[in-house]
């Protein structure tokens, strides 16, 4: 399948465009590699707490959980990002008549935050427009991550009580989650003042 796209997008050349805008796939993923020991190490010591597991079995599960976390949920959960993208965009334009996303109204902000998935083309601004999609997508990823590591690690670690695993993997989520969300506000305001 992937062979007959490449094959049709050099076919017909002036399908690629060049403002096709960002993917934001495409910067999370390599973010995703600096801050996999930060989170596994985080996640592993709430875990390792809640389910009274020595550190080796903790980081062991946290580490493949966020393997899996990361090559399955975090794809995915894009994926649906820009399929609900498309589609509120799809229907805003025909209730309104309007030939471009996101509205107007919404102003610059705004616009941001309703396309943070894929991001239109932008000539100027990536030291906020970035930032600020991904502190937007860290919603959808962290369900994807809690779901896939929820899943992974009750399984795995905690058969007899799934419940328990659950709640010591969402409880990990959100540390980790928070952290990652200072991050990306920490960036989003070195951003807003070197370019000030």
């Amino acid at each position: 399948m992937a062979r007959l796209l490449i094959l049709i997008l050099l076919a017909f050349p002036t399908v690629a465009l060049a403002n096709a805008g960002l993917p934001m796939l495409a910067i999370v993923w390599p973010m995703s590699v600096p801050a996999f020991i930060p989170v596994v190490a985080i996640e592993s010591w709430v875990v390792r707490r809640a389910l009274n597991v020595s550190w080796r079995v903790a980081i062991t599960q946290m580490v493949k959980g966020n393997i899996f976390s990361t090559l399955i949920g975090i794809p995915l959960s894009w994926v649906a990002s820009v399929a609900v993208e498309f589609l509120l965009a799809f229907l805003v334009m025909n209730a309104t008549d309007s030939k471009s996303y996101p509205p107007h109204g919404v102003g610059e902000v705004g616009g941001i935050i309703l396309s943070a998935p894929w991001l239109g083309p932008f000539r100027e601004g990536g030291h906020w427009i970035i930032p600020l999609a991904m502190i937007v997508l860290l919603v959808p990823f962290f369900f994807a991550s809690f779901w896939t590591e929820a899943w992974y690690v009750s399984r795995n670690l905690c058969p007899e009580a799934p419940e328990r695993a659950r709640l010591a993997v969402w409880n990990a989520n959100v540390f980790s989650y928070i952290g990652l969300f200072i991050a990306s506000v920490c960036w989003l305001a070195f951003g807003v003042v070197t370019h000030a």
